[in-house]
């Protein structure tokens, strides 16, 4: 049986999430098109932007490492034992149901993820968003939209991971640092991009396929849907589905 908890909980934690998406959809935009393609608003706060992850020793190896050791991913028992504790301590209310407001502030004060990342707001966004969308795929019949609940909570860590993998694939492929990657930078960043697994024999006509908005840039939420269709491995790790 679904436990629905109760409506002052429910009431007070979708508020919060309201406010959290209202911080990105006013937040700085970068050449951006969409709301979730924006910065942070601790970022505005500090004066400055720097959308890049957080290189340690010069590669991404440490930020691998530790995203695995910090996301219970998989269904080992392991796992599934880390992730009862873990959403019990994302879950303040006891509810059973986690606002995307609850995410944000678990995955800074708890995972600290932060650490790894200066814009942890739009791959939280994105895996919150799948998540939710998988969840119902695989039989979660709960018309609570706004939540991701306890079943659902593997695949936030997946989608966690995930995202951080596009977002610093985009990264190293948009060399300026504006978020977004011209038709030059991506066809520069070809050689990287095959060894990530994708073939790419028409560089133009694939730009033209992540281009769907036909904007003339490669926006992170068009890179994030290609990337995930052509199965892009940019950790060198097989996915946890």
């Amino acid at each position: 049986m679904i436990r629905r908890p109760p409506r002052s909980t429910l009431s007070s934690s979708s508020a919060a999430s309201d406010v959290y998406k209202r911080q990105v959809d006013t937040s700085i935009t970068m050449g951006c098109g969409s709301s979730s393609e924006v910065g942070s608003a601790d970022q505005k706060s500090r004066g400055g932007l720097d959308f890049s992850p957080k290189k340690k020793n010069g590669d991404f190896n440490a930020i691998w490492a530790e995203l695995r050791v910090k996301l219970p991913r998989t269904k080992s028992s392991e796992d599934a034992a880390a992730r009862k504790t873990l959403f019990n301590q994302f879950d303040p209310n006891g509810n059973g149901y986690l606002s995307l407001a609850e995410i944000d502030k678990g995955a800074r004060e708890i995972l600290t993820l932060d650490r790894l990342t200066d814009d942890l707001a739009p791959i939280l966004m994105r895996a919150y968003t799948k998540s939710k969308s998988a969840g119902k795929r695989h039989g979660n019949k709960n018309d609570n939209v706004d939540y991701v609940e306890r079943a659902e909570f593997r695949l936030l860590m997946v989608y966690i991971y995930d995202f951080f993998e596009m977002w610093i694939a985009f990264d190293e492929i948009d060399t300026s640092d504006d978020r977004r990657v011209t038709p030059v930078e991506f066809k520069k960043a070809i050689p990287t991009i095959e060894k990530w697994g994708v073939k790419i024999d028409d560089a133009d006509a694939a730009f033209k396929e992540i281009d769907t908005n036909g904007g003339g840039y490669i926006l992170f939420a068009e890179f994030c849907d290609w990337a995930f269709n052509k199965h892009l491995d940019a950790d060198g790790q097989a996915n946890v589905e």
